[in-house]
């Protein structure tokens, strides 16, 4: 029996010859074969399982880019036409991308939402490009989604604020929730607990950097020891820099490649993430993969991760009193680190697993028909 045919269609700048991401559709190809589109520094072909990546060349005017791109996925769909599932990244773009594709080559479109794209800082002003591009945003996905034959939400918050704002039922187009792939085969645990607290990720905004070093600030006196560790692209860190005040236990660092960062993961004490919103937060799935505490804010899909007093702790977005309080926790508690450590590195490999990953998309795949 032949295998059905999929099509994937990413904005990601990705470097899909990575194990990370290889696995991914090596899982796929037990059921299916199939086209995997994205951008990249250079044009490149790479093989993974059954499915071939074909890249397009990221070019920074933004115009040339996006019609570029839609060109170069609908002479790829009309090349191995017809397909039987079309699977867009976002709603936007690759969501427009993704009705053109099934316009020429046929096959059931699933919308994934993997972030909020609604979610705005309301004390942040937006300059007049900003508003115009959030205009467009908008209109993008209040056309894509209700003519999608199926609609992956990356966290239940996600899926109601969408269906209010774009007058969707609740299963009209047909939808489910989970979270995105996460390479956990990639991550592995260690004896090792370095007195450092880590977060990773960007924009320093949007992950709460500032609500962790305020936090770090209050308790910092009584742990000489420790350090915060905070990885991750920022263009203007000087604010933060500011916060931290000459702190030298607040370290920054720059981002680093998946393959570097598995380690920060694997020796920290335990993990924070801040996000003043989030879908279904990798970082906190990779760190309790390596065994490892978690504290986390009651924002977006952080709340459908941890299991408050079991794998982690929750406090409330914007608090960093009641982080501070909860990294005390942590740190006055050593075998409740642990605990929750090995509670953490148990659910991850039951719930948010590659594998668990690949048959809950499949099954949704078949739902359609």
């Amino acid at each position: 029996m032949d295998k059905k045919k999929l099509f994937f269609i990413n904005y990601l700048v990705w470097t899909p010859g990575t194990p990370s991401y290889r696995y991914k559709y090596e899982l796929f190809s037990r059921w299916y074969s199939g086209t995997m589109m994205h951008l990249a520094s250079r044009i490149a072909e790479v093989q993974a399982g059954d499915f071939r990546f074909f890249s397009y060349k990221y070019h920074s005017n933004i115009i040339r880019r996006q019609l570029g791109y839609v060109v170069h996925c609908l002479k790829a769909a009309w090349k191995v036409k017809p397909l039987d599932y079309i699977i867009a990244y976002d709603p936007g773009i690759c969501g427009l991308i993704g009705l053109l594709v099934r316009a020429v080559a046929g096959g059931k479109l699933v919308i994934e939402v993997n972030t909020d794209h609604l979610f705005k800082r309301k004390e942040v002003r937006q300059g007049l490009s900003t508003r115009i591009a959030e205009a467009v945003k908008i209109a993008l996905m209040r056309f894509t989604l209700p003519k999608a034959d199926g609609i992956k939400f990356i966290n239940q918050p996600i899926a109601k604020s969408y269906r209010e704002k774009f007058g969707l039922s609740e299963n009209t187009p047909k939808q489910i929730t989970f979270y995105s792939y996460i390479a956990t085969q990639m991550l592995t645990r260690t004896d090792r607990h370095d007195p450092y607290i880590l977060l990773v990720g960007h924009p320093f905004d949007i992950k709460g950097v500032d609500i962790l070093i305020k936090a770090f600030q209050r308790i910092s006196p009584r742990y000489p020891d420790i350090t915060v560790k905070i990885i991750g692209h920022c263009p203007d860190i000087q604010p933060y820099k500011d916060l931290a005040a000459g702190n030298p236990n607040i370290v920054f660092h720059e981002g680093m490649p998946h393959v570097q960062v598995v380690s920060e993961f694997a020796n920290c004490l335990f993990y924070v993430c801040a996000s003043r919103t989030e879908g279904i937060p990798r970082v906190i799935i990779e760190a309790m993969t390596c065994a490892k505490a978690v504290i986390g804010t009651r924002a977006g899909g952080i709340p459908e991760v941890i299991e408050e007093g079991v794998t982690g702790l929750l406090f409330e977005p914007e608090n960093d009193a009641d982080l501070a309080d909860k990294m005390l926790t942590l740190l006055n508690d050593p075998d409740a680190r642990t605990k929750m450590g090995e509670a953490g590195a148990a659910r991850a490999a039951s719930c948010f697993s590659p594998e668990n990953y690949v048959n809950i998309y499949r099954k949704f795949l078949d739902s359609l028909g």
